[in-house]
C-alpha cells in the first residue's frame, strides 16, 4: 500500500523559504538539503520530496514506543513553521482515520523531536508516512501551501507476540511453574529482585508472595509483556507439633517434633 495507493497531492508552490532538512523515525535517518530532489515519483525541488520505496522502512512494533525528529530549516527565510506527521494505519490510502495525525506542533529551526504509540491495532506491512512543514497553517494531509515542504516516507509495522501467562496459589515449600505462550522466548523477571530468568517456562519454590513479568520476543523481534503475573502463597495448614507443652524438672529434658513442612525454625 505504501507505494500503490494513491494518497493525493501535497506541496508547496514556492520554492523559498521553510524546508525540511532531515526526518529520523525510528532507526530511519534520512538528511536532505535545498535544491535537492528526491528520486520518488512526482517529486519537485523544495516543494515535494517522495522517499516512500526509496529511503528504506523503519521497522516498528504495534504498541511500541517510537521516537521521531524532524529537522526544519530554510532555503531563503524563516518566518515560523507549523509541523504535522500522518501515518496511515489502516492502510485505505487516506490520512484521516482515528490517530493517524501523530504530530500537530509549531516547529522551532532546527530540531523538533518528540515520540508516538503504534496503535496496537494498526495493520502490519507497509503503509506511507507524510511529514509536512507549513509557513502558515498546514491546510491538511493533503493540498497545497505557499511555502514550506511535504515528504513521504514507508515505514513498516510489525505484529507484536500476544502473550498469555497465569499466576495461582500454593502452600508454602511448594514448587510452582509458569509457562507462558504467545512468543518464541521469555524473560521473567521478580518483583522480589534477583537476576532476570529465560526459557519456555520456569519452576521456582516462593517463600512469599511473589509478582513476575513476563517478556515475550517474538521471531520478527517485537515484544510483548505482562505484568503482575501473581504468586500466592499460603501457611501449610498440616503443621503439627507434639507434644504441645510439657512440664519438665530443671535439667531435664524432652522432645518436641514438628511435620507438615521442609524445614522448621524453633
Amino acid at each position: 500500500p505504501c507505494t500503490t495507493l494513491n494518497y493525493g497531492a501535497s506541496n508547496a508552490t514556492s520554492t523559498l523559504d521553510e524546508e525540511i532538512l532531515r526526518v529520523s523515525v525510528g532507526t530511519m535517518n534520512n538528511v536532505s538539503a535545498c535544491g535537492q530532489t528526491a528520486g520518488g515519483a512526482g517529486s519537485l525541488s523544495n516543494r515535494y520530496g517522495n522517499y516512500s520505496g526509496i529511503v528504506a522502512a523503519p521497522q516498528l512494533a504495534q504498541g511500541s514506543l517510537v521516537p521521531w525528529l524532524v529537522q526544519a530549516g530554510t532555503c531563503n527565510g524563516w518566518y515560523g513553521t507549523s509541523l504535522r506527521i500522518y501515518v496511515d494505519w489502516n492502510q485505505d490510502g487516506l490520512f484521516t482515520g482515528l490517530g493517524e495525525m501523530i504530530v500537530n506542533a509549531t516547529a522551532v529551526q532546527g530540531n523538533n523531536v518528540g515520540s508516538f504509540i503504534v496503535p496496537q491495532n494498526a495493520l502490519t506491512g507497509l503503509t506511507r508516512m507524510r511529514v509536512i512543514a507549513v509557513e502558515g497553517t498546514v491546510p491538511g494531509p493533503t493540498g497545497t501551501y505557499a511555502w514550506g515542504e511535504t515528504e513521504d516516507y514507508c515505514i513498516n509495522v510489525l505484529a507484536s507476540p500476544v502473550i498469555s501467562a497465569s499466576g495461582g496459589s500454593l502452600v508454602c515449600g511448594n514448587p510452582f511453574t509458569i509457562t507462558p505462550s504467545g512468543a518464541n522466548t521469555y524473560t521473567y523477571i521478580s518483583s522480589v529482585g534477583g537476576p532476570s530468568l529465560t526459557g519456555s517456562s520456569i519452576t521456582f519454590t516462593p517463600l512469599s508472595n511473589v509478582n513476575y513479568t513476563v517478556i515475550g520476543t517474538a521471531a520478527n523481534n517485537c515484544t510483548a509483556s505482562i505484568n503482575n503475573v501473581a504468586i500466592t502463597v499460603l501457611a501449610s495448614s498440616f503443621l503439627t507439633v507434639t507434644p504441645l507443652s510439657a512440664t519438665i524438672c530443671p535439667l531435664a529434658q524432652t522432645q518436641f517434633t514438628a511435620s507438615g513442612a521442609n524445614s522448621y525454625t524453633w
